[in-house]
């Protein structure tokens, strides 16, 4: 390479690297890292078995520079890339000879991140640093998460990772994820972090001879010789911080009846309307809330705003200000709906009127209820008035269905459902049948008739699940998981055993919760605040569950992470 390898007290414009064979270069702006980062990125020409970089920032002074080319680098023939390629040259006297590695996990799953994830050094020690500078050093991360950022200057440093969406190398909240470490980084001789080894120098390039880099990387013993360096390893854990700042997200007139407010994040304070420009009587409307508190439903009861295809309503809800508290704020929104156009029937048809609505739920013709399943029912509009009398759940037995008690209540939270709790009996076949009038809404509309028929599976088809808490210091939220999605969540203590009954014979992963603050769910971290994300065990292996057998595991939470 012209400058060498390694130079130092040079401010090159142009470098040079020849290799031993034709190369190609991939995405090399994306791929290419220069550290510190220049405000313009080099301009890279590929010349047969050369590679010119030039430079048009001028570079600081007594700094150490490396261009690390990622999977930019590939041979001609076989397209094979060369990962983690790099030239190294200093401005000053010396060259630095620091190190940082370490490894990057997503805190919720443990999984490796799917994109690359930066890795920033700051001198600046101040927590809003990732915010608003440029970091001082960058790495990246490799397809197993790990990464390794060599060449430092001693110092002090502020570190983060950042999975930086943007390329802007800024934090940018709350759609970027983070993760930092809880003391600041001393790099030092003499610090108590540091641990000594020697340099992987295969991957950098050499001074003098042209290089043959593209064939397999041999043993650092086999190329220069091997170099000692001081390396800190730091290991983190990605995060997505809850949004702070309330406001609201959308407005949506779906039907004539229906008014709908949706904010960002939950909040425990209410949203309410009121016409701007009629006078109504109150209340004019019966509201609903989403079970996470950030969807507020308004069912309009007033027959004569719901003819209105314009609503202007007077909106309070609550925002977060800018000094970051939580006010109510008023702002007058118009709603519209326009009713949709019916097709008019073909010549000697019949227009279809239906006098009812159609009831909905988890019951479906041949389907299976699971024998801890609860029967669903759902209407379209809040439900006013329920005769039970017209609501009849059978049993087959013989060739004859005969009545069959349940449970039947309004579903906490949601005005148009009801629940059926039943006893079920086991390998049976159910039938449950709804008629007209079984459910009245507020708009006193009437079911259409209910007929279906549904079974359920014999009690040895399911398998139980028991799970034994080790080594906690917190209580544990055990999270069972199929196909990336929670099925199924319990709350356990510190110690003792946790049961899941009734399972389905599935292969599953089952994710044990450090619960620091026991609100019963994983909680996620804070930057500013310093707060890591809660921690987590993912058990090591498939928990796979069996027809009428026991499976005991036992998680130990003293390798929660």
């Amino acid at each position: 390479s012209e400058p060498p390898f390694k130079a130092t007290g040079i401010h090159p414009k142009k470098i040079v690297i020849t290799f031993n064979e034709f190369l190609d270069l991939k995405n090399v702006q994306q791929e290419l890292l220069v550290s510190p980062p220049l405000h313009k990125q080099p301009e890279i020409k590929l010349k047969g078995k050369k590679i010119e970089i030039i430079i048009e920032d001028t570079l600081r002074e007594n700094t150490t520079y490396t261009l690390n080319f990622g999977n930019a680098i590939t041979d001609f023939t076989e397209n094979n890339p060369v990962p983690g390629f790099i030239y190294v040259f200093s401005t000053g006297s010396y060259v630095d000879s620091f190190t940082v590695k370490g490894s990057v996990i997503s805190s919720y799953d443990l999984k490796v991140p799917k994109e690359q994830v930066t890795v920033m050094l700051y001198e600046q020690l101040s927590d809003s640093a990732p915010y608003r500078l440029k970091p001082l050093y960058v790495g990246r991360t490799d397809k197993n998460g790990n990464f390794r950022i060599p060449f430092l200057k001693e110092g002090t440093y502020n570190i983060v990772a950042l999975a930086d969406a943007n390329n802007n190398l800024r934090y940018d909240p709350p759609d970027e994820m983070i993760g930092f470490e809880d003391s600041l980084l001393f790099l030092h001789p003499d610090s108590f972090r540091i641990q000594r080894e020697a340099i992987d120098s295969a991957r950098t390039v050499g001074s003098g001879s042209p290089v043959d880099s593209l064939k397999s990387i041999p043993d650092s013993s086999e190329s220069l010789p091997a170099e000692k360096e001081y390396a800190a390893v730091v290991h983190f854990r990605l995060f997505k911080e809850f949004p702070s700042a309330q406001y609201l997200k959308d407005y949506k007139r779906p039907e004539a009846c229906l008014l709908a407010v949706y904010l960002n994040i939950p909040s425990r304070d209410t949203v309410t309307l009121e016409p701007v420009d009629t006078i109504v009587n109150r209340p004019w409307y019966l509201p609903e809330m989403s079970q996470n508190l950030d969807t507020f439903l308004f069912w309009i009861t007033d027959s004569s705003l719901i003819r209105k295809q314009n609503l202007s309503l007077l909106v309070r809800f609550p925002e977060t200000d800018s000094t970051g508290n939580t006010i109510i704020r008023s702002d007058t929104l118009r709603f519209s709906y326009i009713p949709k156009t019916q097709s008019k029937p073909r010549k000697g048809e019949k227009q279809e009127q239906s006098s009812g609505f159609k009831l909905t739920g988890n019951a479906s013709p041949g389907k299976i209820i699971e024998l801890n399943e609860s029967l669903i029912l759902e209407a379209p509009h809040p439900i006013l008035g329920i005769d039970t009398y017209l609501i009849d759940l059978q049993i087959l037995k013989d060739t004859i269905f005969a009545p069959y008690p349940c449970k039947l209540k309004k579903q906490a939270g949601n005005f148009r459902k009801i629940q059926l709790d039943v006893p079920w009996v086991e390998n049976s076949t159910f039938q449950l049948v709804c008629l007209p009038g079984a459910i009245q809404t507020i708009y006193h509309q009437i079911n259409d008739t209910l007929k279906v028929r549904f079974k359920t599976r014999e009690s040895e088809y399911y398998g139980r699940l028991i799970v034994t808490t080790q080594n906690a210091t917190t209580p544990v939220v055990y999270e069972l998981i199929e196909n990336d999605k929670v099925v199924l969540r319990r709350n356990a203590g510190s110690a003792g055993n946790t049961v899941f009954e009734l399972l389905l014979p599935k292969k599953y992963k089952l994710r044990a919760i450090a619960d620091a603050n026991a609100n019963g769910i994983w909680d996620t971290g804070n930057y500013l605040k310093k707060i890591q994300p809660e921690k987590v065990v993912i058990y090591p292996s498939d928990v796979e569950v069996r027809s009428n057998w026991d499976l005991e595991i036992a998680v130990d939470m003293s390798e929660a992470r």
